[in-house]
Order: C-alpha cells, then sequence, then structure tokens
C-alpha cells in the first residue's frame, strides 16, 4: 500500500541520516585524537627542548637551537639572538687594551644567530 512505501521511505531516510550523523561523528572523533596527539608531540618536544637547556653547562652551545626553537614553536619568518655591544674604534699597534672602547657611543645589537 501507498501508507507502508511511504513508511518504509522515511525508515530508510531516517536511517541514512542517522548513518551519516555517525560518520561525522567518527570523523570528528579522529580528528579531535589527531589533534591531541600533535599537541602531546609538540608538548614533549617543548619539555625536551628546556631539559636540555636546564641540564646544559653552557648556554651559549645552545643559542642556534633556540633561535631555531623560538622561530617554530612562534610561528616567527625569523628569530634573531644578539646582545648589546658599543661599537669599536679603530686603533693602531701603539694603542693600550681599551683605546678600542668608544664611551660615547650608542649600544648597538650584535646578532649572534638567526635562524
Amino acid at each position: 500500500s501507498v501508507k507502508e512505501d511511504k513508511l518504509k521511505d522515511e525508515v530508510k531516510h531516517s536511517q541514512a541520516k542517522r548513518d551519516e550523523h555517525s560518520k561525522h561523528i567518527k570523523e570528528a572523533e579522529a580528528e579531535k585524537k589527531q589533534e591531541i596527539g600533535k599537541s602531546e608531540i609538540k608538548t614533549k618536544t617543548i619539555e625536551a627542548f628546556y631539559q636540555k637547556f636546564h641540564d646544559s653547562d653552557d648556554l651559549e652551545n645552545h643559542l642556534q637551537e633556540l633561535s631555531d626553537f623560538l622561530r617554530e614553536h612562534t610561528n616567527a619568518t625569523t628569530c634573531y639572538i644578539g646582545k648589546l655591544t658599543k661599537p669599536k674604534k679603530t686603533i693602531d699597534d701603539n694603542s693600550d687594551d681599551v683605546a678600542h672602547i668608544d664611551a660615547e657611543a650608542l649600544e648597538q645589537i650584535e646578532i649572534i644567530h638567526a635562524s
């Protein structure tokens, strides 16, 4: 009968909607697990990096790694590590050991590492 056919179509339509909904839920759960996995890997990478610095005897040995790490984890295009220094004056062979220092000059950034 027409009523039974209509009822069967409604049941098929409902089942198709449930199946589609279940598929979307499974896809969302898979994406969530993947994001959690990525987050855990990132957290472990950061912790290992911090531990390396904590255990280091000389932090200057790791400045290039720090520059790379900062660039990667801040989504920066470039990272520079530098220090403030005064520009040096030219000297001759008879100058004393502090003749190259220009005490009145403004400090400038001397780039040590970049990535």
